[in-house]
């Protein structure tokens, strides 16, 4: 990101990419729409009387990262990723994504913003609903948790 603000145009915010870093390869994937990247801090009384009733900052809340796309083949590794995950129960762990980074491109397709979630696993895929009324492309969701986020640039 230029840090000149002279030289600075607003980005916009249909040009992304989305990048899987799992098992040591970096996966790219195609998203029409990224939502959740959003921190928020998590206040709670004080421990202490002498500071009064204040909230105090205890805890940083992250939303859930939800990615949408047209229903197309995805990645191998993506797509093995969350069927792996998905069948936690058979056996018997999950496998986090060591991250997910999202970077907002200038026209050139060079990063211009990225943010980083750490620790991710997927808790939910959705298909959008099939009605033989409407003529619309079938919607993929897949709703990720993740621990951290930082803004990379």
């Amino acid at each position: 990101m230029a840090n000149n603000p002279d030289s600075w145009h607003s980005p916009v915010g249909f040009h992304f990419s989305v990048a899987f870093l799992l098992e040591d390869a970096q996966v790219s994937a195609s998203f029409s729409e990224v939502d959740g990247l959003s921190q928020e801090m998590g206040f709670g009384a004080r421990s202490r009387k002498s500071s009064g009733n204040a909230d105090y900052p205890k805890e940083i809340k992250v939303s859930s990262l939800v990615l949408k796309r047209a229903l197309t083949p995805l990645d191998d590794k993506v797509a093995a990723w969350i069927r792996k995950n998905f069948n936690f129960l058979k056996n018997g762990r999950i496998v986090p994504c060591n991250k997910i980074i999202v970077s907002l491109l200038d026209e050139n397709r060079n990063p211009i913003a990225g943010w980083e979630c750490r620790w991710v696993i997927p808790v939910k895929w959705q298909l959008s609903p099939l009605d033989s009324s409407q003529s619309k492309i079938a919607v993929e969701t897949l709703t990720l948790k993740y621990k951290e986020l930082e803004r990379i640039m």
